[in-house]
């Protein structure tokens, strides 16, 4: 399931930017920029983000590049995860 859900993302991702072009952190806020509008106050550690069947009917992934965007310009750690 694990390698499933990876699949889904990378190939949306692919869709998004090339991921060659991610050389330095202000290349990977731009990045994660595009994938997600949304915001993610204090997400700091373990995330629960949603259920993974969700995650292609919602906006789970504009989330978790919320999350990823918020610790990166904090140098925080965050960690989004789904739920089955």
């Amino acid at each position: 399931m694990e390698q499933d859900l990876h699949e889904m993302v990378q190939t949306r991702l692919f869709e998004l930017f090339d991921p060659d072009s991610i050389v330095d952190q202000a290349a990977a806020l731009n990045a994660l920029s595009k994938v997600s509008n949304g915001t993610a106050d204090e997400a700091v550690g373990p995330v629960l983000v949603g259920k993974i069947d969700e995650l292609r009917a919602s906006g789970l992934l504009d989330k978790v590049g919320a999350i990823y965007r918020m610790a990166l310009s904090s140098d925080a750690q965050a960690l989004p995860y789904l739920v089955a």
